[in-house]
C-alpha cells in the first residue's frame, strides 16, 4: 500500500536548518523528508500524549511523585534513559501550562 504525500513549503532559520540536515545525515535517514517525517511525527504524538495526561489531571487530580518516579524507572527500562531525559511530558513544563490554561 502507497502512502499518499503531500508537498509542503516551510520556511525555517538558517541554524535550525542546518542542525536537521545535519541530523538527518547524523542518524542515517534516507533523506531529509524522512527524517522531518519522523521528527513531526514523533512531536505530534508527544503533544496527543501530553493533551490526554492534561486531561488525566484535571479529571483525577495531580500524579504523585512516586507514581511519576515508577513511570520514569519503567519508561527507562523499556525504552532507555532518552524515553524521559527529552520530548517526554513533564508536569511543571511549558506544555503542561499551555493546557492548563
Amino acid at each position: 500500500m502507497m502512502i499518499r504525500m503531500k508537498r509542503v513549503t516551510v520556511s525555517l532559520p538558517d541554524d535550525v536548518a542546518e542542525a536537521a540536515k545535519h541530523a538527518a545525515d547524523e542518524t542515517g535517514a534516507a533523506n531529509f523528508s524522512v527524517y522531518v517525517t519522523d521528527a513531526l511525527r514523533a512531536f505530534t504524538e508527544r503533544e496527543t500524549f501530553a493533551a490526554i495526561y492534561a486531561d488525566m489531571e484535571a479529571e483525577h487530580g495531580p500524579t504523585s511523585a512516586e507514581s511519576k518516579a515508577q513511570a520514569e524507572k519503567i519508561l527507562n527500562e523499556v525504552f532507555g534513559p532518552e524515553s524521559t531525559a527529552q520530548g517526554a511530558p513533564r508536569h511543571g513544563s511549558d506544555r503542561d501550562a499551555r493546557l492548563a490554561g
